[in-house]
């Protein structure tokens, strides 16, 4: 465990309980192990090596179309502007941030769907605008897939962007991932005339928003077990198997205002990693669960 414990960037509030939690899922193995995973500034990085921020998937809209669309990013990035600070804001509940959420969200939404782009524009946006992944990603998803391991990717940004992304300019295409997130809906000219219901923003990322249909219900049905990645406190709450009993290690990358918001990842995730650009911490991990190490209490 030197890895976790000798890192200047990894907090852990709880050592025992952790130690604990890791042995449970190693001993379970990958076959009762399910990842739960953010996209925006989860798996995507919060910034690249000269410090620029990256881009979300709802940020991708406002860089891709500056001159075919220039109305689109003001929009955008008025809406961030006004709710962003609300969604990192200490002095509201969570049930007093929805309706914010609910509201920013459907902004963006309606303004993308107002602007009438095409399903092929939004491949070259995608391919064209570089966001960035974070290290050990592609190792960690093959590694996922060569377990049997489902991934889940639960993002409240915009689901198309994210399937483009993995799939046509990463050509990541295992069988083990599953894409719940906003799917924009394309009219039979490819045009995008609408986004898919209910709606997923930062605090309903649960099993309430999948539909009975999906398959991937059955696949986790069994799996006991999750390891949970997130960068903002609504991710704690994400879970696609509200019935099952198992244990969860919830990894938190927190990456930005250590200073007020350190002490509260602690309180929620177990492991916190900051200013971290790299997904070492998971892919960690699930090689101890792969091997069934037991790991001495650190």
């Amino acid at each position: 465990m030197d890895f976790l414990i000798n890192n200047s960037k990894i907090y852990i509030k709880n050592k025992e309980y952790v130690s604990r939690i890791i042995n449970a899922l190693s001993e379970s193995g990958p076959k009762n192990l399910t990842i739960i995973s953010d996209f925006d500034y989860t798996i995507s990085r919060f910034c690249d090596d000269n410090g620029n921020q990256n881009l979300t998937t709802h940020q991708l809209f406002k860089k891709g179309t500056e001159i075919s669309n220039p109305n689109l990013g003001p929009k955008l990035v008025k809406y961030y502007d006004k709710y962003f600070p609300i969604e990192f804001s200490n002095n509201l509940s969570i049930e007093e941030k929805i309706p914010y959420m609910e509201k920013w969200w459907n902004l963006s939404h309606s303004a993308i769907i107002e602007e009438q782009l095409n399903y092929d524009f939004i491949v070259n946006i995608v391919k064209s605008n570089n966001i960035q992944y974070r290290y050990k990603f592609c190792e960690l998803v093959k590694l996922l897939d060569y377990l049997n391991i489902p991934f889940v990717i639960f993002s409240a940004g915009i689901g198309d962007v994210i399937d483009i992304y993995l799939r046509k300019k990463l050509e990541l295409i295992e069988e083990n991932i599953y894409i719940i997130s906003n799917s924009m809906i394309f009219n039979d000219d490819k045009v995008c005339v609408g986004f898919s219901e209910p709606l997923i923003h930062t605090y309903s990322k649960n099993s309430s928003v999948i539909k009975e249909n999906n398959p991937l219900l059955n696949v986790v049905k069994n799996r006991e077990n999750v390891l949970l990645m997130g960068d903002s406190l609504g991710d704690i709450h994400m879970e696609v198997n509200s019935k099952r009993k198992g244990n969860t290690l919830k990894i938190g990358f927190l990456n930005f205002d250590k200073s007020n918001l350190l002490q509260k990842y602690m309180n929620y995730y177990d492991i916190v990693c900051v200013d971290d650009q790299t997904m070492e911490v998971p892919f960690y991990i699930t090689k101890i669960i792969e091997n069934g190490v037991y790991v001495d209490e650190f």
